[in-house]
Order: structure tokens, then C-alpha cells, then sequence
């Protein structure tokens, strides 16, 4: 209703809650976090998204949800949850992009974990409640700014069926349009763990797969690339390398497999 004098009375904006983050935690876990500077993981990770942000966001827009990116792997613990939370603040430290990182693992909730966030409201009370708003289930992140995250919610066994839904086809369509800078990360089940890691794969416009060096075997790799539709762009990263007998460290590699 309008206001004596013709104003309008606009609504307030709603507020996300703030996610703090144990920074330090990430830090000792290989994590990219404000204040590294020109760390060996920073430098990598930068090395890794320029290839990435230049393909998304550049003058080819061939690929619906170009900038939807599923990040998986063959099978667990071959690093995907680490690369995919890398991924998203380093791209959140640019100065023309933001990041929407997304739980989409709603039987294992993996990402959730490891970043400490709550799990009673996320991804999965979205797509069972159309009542349910994205400004009910994400939170932005203290002291990363660019930086959203949206939690897996409660775990569900019937994950499969949700990724698949009407709503969740929408949900991609509508984070993908509503901003264009934004990269949306979605942190993924394995591709020969879960059905749910190929259904996500149709839904994104590109797809990351972890390889982990010494562990996943060139069969897996075969399996889990076709489990990917034949049109989507896949990048593999090369995960868990150690740079010499001398230093156990990690070296991250990067290279798009044309098929």
C-alpha cells in the first residue's frame, strides 16, 4: 500500500545468514583461504581456474548451463570434495566473479562435513518443499565475500529421485541465469558409487573428474566417462601427485579429454 505523499513502501531485502568458517582448519587441510598470498596451492589453483573461467565465460555460449560445473570422481576418497571447495575460493578471490557452491551429495553430505556447515536446512528440503527458498538454504560466507554456500540438508535415500525431479531441473536453470558472473560448483557423488553423480552430470554444462594418481585405474576413468552424455565438456584433474621422494606434497594437473 502506498504511503501519505505517494510513496511506496518497498519490502526489506531478506537477510542470508552468515557462515563462518574455520579458516585455519581448511588451511592445515590444503585449503586455498585468504591470506596463503602466493602459496604453492594458491598458485596452483589460480593455474587451474584460468583455464576454467576462460572457457566459461568467454565468447562461446554453445553449452546450455556453461557455468554449472560438476565436480566427481570414479570412486570416494579420490579428492573431489577437496577440489571442488578449492575451486570455489580461489574463483571467490577474483575481482568479477562469484561462487554458489553446492552439497549435491544428499546421501553423504561430504562437502557439509568437511566445511562445518549444519545440515537441518539445505538442498534437500528445497526440492521436497516448494515453500522452501534458495534465501532459506544458503549462507555467504564470513570474510569471503564472492562466496555462497548451499549445504546438502537432511540426507535423503531416495537422492536419485530428487536430482531427477522437475524441481531440481529448474533450480539448475535458475542459478545458472539469475547472475552472470556467477560459477556455480556442485560437489558431486562418485560416478560408479551412485546414480545420482550421472544424473547431475546431464544437468551441468560441464563436468570435472578427479583422477587420483596410483588409485583410479584407466578402466575406472573409461566406465565413469561414460557415464557422462557424450556432449558435455570433461575436464580431468590429476589429483594426489607428489613432487619428488624428498616433498609429500600435493600437485594438482589440468587437461580437457576430447572424446
Amino acid at each position: 500500500m502506498g504511503e501519505p505523499g505517494g510513496r511506496v513502501e518497498r519490502p526489506r531485502p531478506i537477510a542470508v545468514p552468515t557462515l563462518r568458517l574455520n579458516l585455519e582448519r581448511l588451511a592445515r587441510l590444503g585449503m586455498v583461504t585468504p591470506g596463503l598470498e602466493n602459496s604453492r596451492v594458491v598458485e596452483e589453483y589460480r593455474y587451474i581456474k584460468r583455464s576454467l573461467l576462460g572457457a566459461t565465460f568467454g565468447a562461446s555460449k554453445e553449452v546450455a548451463n556453461s557455468n554449472v560445473i560438476v565436480v566427481t570422481s570414479s570412486h570416494p576418497g579420490e579428492g573431489k570434495t577437496f577440489n571442488a571447495i578449492n575451486l570455489a575460493l580461489s574463483v571467490a578471490m577474483e575481482r568479477d566473479h562469484h561462487v554458489l557452491l553446492i552439497d549435491g551429495d544428499i546421501e553423504r553430505a561430504g562437502l557439509s562435513r568437511t566445511l562445518g556447515v549444519a545440515r537441518r536446512s539445505g538442498l534437500s528440503n528445497y526440492l521436497l518443499d516448494d515453500r522452501v527458498t534458495l534465501v532459506n538454504t544458503m549462507f555467504k560466507v564470513d570474510g569471503v565475500e564472492r562466496l555462497r554456500v548451499l549445504p546438502s540438508g537432511p540426507l535423503r535415500h531416495d537422492a536419485s529421485e530428487l536430482l531427477a525431479s522437475g524441481r531440481m531441473r529448474a533450480f539448475v536453470d535458475e542459478v545458472s541465469a539469475r547472475y552472470p558472473d556467477r560459477l556455480v560448483i556442485i560437489d558431486s557423488p562418485p560416478l560408479l558409487a551412485s546414480s545420482s553423480a550421472r544424473v547431475l552430470a546431464e544437468l551441468a554444462g560441464q563436468v570435472i573428474i578427479i583422477v587420483a594418481a596410483n588409485e583410479t585405474s584407466m578402466s575406472a576413468l573409461d566406465e565413469s566417462l561414460e557415464h557422462v552424455p557424450e556432449e558435455k565438456p570433461v575436464r580431468l584433474i590429476l589429483n594426489k601427485t607428489t613432487l619428488s621422494e624428498k616433498h609429500d606434497e600435493y600437485r594438482y594437473g589440468y587437461y580437457r579429454k576430447e572424446r
